[in-house]
C-alpha cells in the first residue's frame, strides 16, 4: 500500500465523499480552457488579437507554463491569459498548481436519503444540546414523519446520537421538537435511557 492509499479513507470522511480517485490525465475529467484579456493583449497584438482569441476559443493552443499558452506564434503570459478547466457534463471541477479536482455532483436518492440521516443526526444532537444533556447521556427517541431515512440509516443515527432505542412513545420526555427536513416535518420527543 503506498502512502497515498493510507490517507484515502481520511480524505473520504473529512470530504464527505464515497470514493478519492487518481488519474495521471485530467481529459476525462475536465476540459482545458483559456480565456484572452482583450484589453491587455489588443495594445501588443494590434489587429492580431481577434486571430488569437478565436483560436484560444477553439482550444487551439498549448500551455508553456502556470497561466502562459502558446497560441501559433504568439506567447500569452500571466496577465494576459487566463488558464483553468471546465468540468465534463455532472462535475464541478477547480484546479490548483499542477493538479486538478472533480466532484461527481449527481444525487441518487440513496445519497438524498444519506444526506436526510446526517441532517436528522444534527437536530437530534441540537435537541440534545437543548435538553442540557452530559455528552456520554444515553437516549430514546420516538421520530414521527422519518419513516424512509429511518428504515435507510436506523442504525446510523442511533450510532450518532447514543440512542438506545426508537420507541413509538418516550415516557417522561426531557424535549420536544417539530423539524423540517427538505421540506418534511418531523416530531422528535426526546428522553434519557
Amino acid at each position: 500500500m503506498c502512502i497515498r492509499d493510507r490517507y484515502i479513507p481520511v480524505l473520504c470522511g473529512e470530504l464527505n465523499v464515497k470514493s478519492v480517485e487518481f488519474l495521471e490525465d485530467s481529459s476525462s475529467i475536465a476540459t482545458l480552457t483559456a480565456k484572452v484579456n482583450a484589453r491587455v493583449v489588443g495594445p501588443r497584438l494590434g489587429a492580431r488579437v481577434q486571430e488569437v482569441i478565436q483560436k484560444v476559443r477553439i482550444g487551439d493552443f498549448t500551455v508553456i507554463g502556470e497561466n502562459t499558452i502558446q497560441v501559433g506564434d504568439v506567447e500569452l503570459t500571466p496577465g494576459e491569459v487566463e488558464v483553468g478547466f471546465a468540468g465534463k457534463p455532472g462535475l464541478a471541477v477547480q484546479a490548483g498548481s499542477g493538479f486538478v479536482v472533480a466532484l461527481d455532483t449527481a444525487l441518487t436518492s440513496a445519497l438524498t436519503l444519506e444526506g436526510q440521516a446526517r441532517d436528522l443526526v444534527r437536530e437530534i444532537q441540537d435537541l440534545r444540546k437543548e435538553a442540557d444533556l452530559h455528552i456520554a447521556d444515553r437516549i430514546i427517541l420516538a421520530i414521527t414523519g422519518a419513516t424512509e431515512i429511518l428504515d435507510a440509516h436506523r442504525d446510523y443515527v442511533m450510532a450518532e446520537t447514543l440512542c438506545r432505542e426508537v420507541v413509538a412513545d418516550v415516557q417522561n420526555a426531557k424535549m420536544e421538537k417539530t423539524v423540517v427536513i427538505e421540506g418534511r416535518p418531523i416530531q422528535l420527543v426526546l428522553g434519557l435511557a
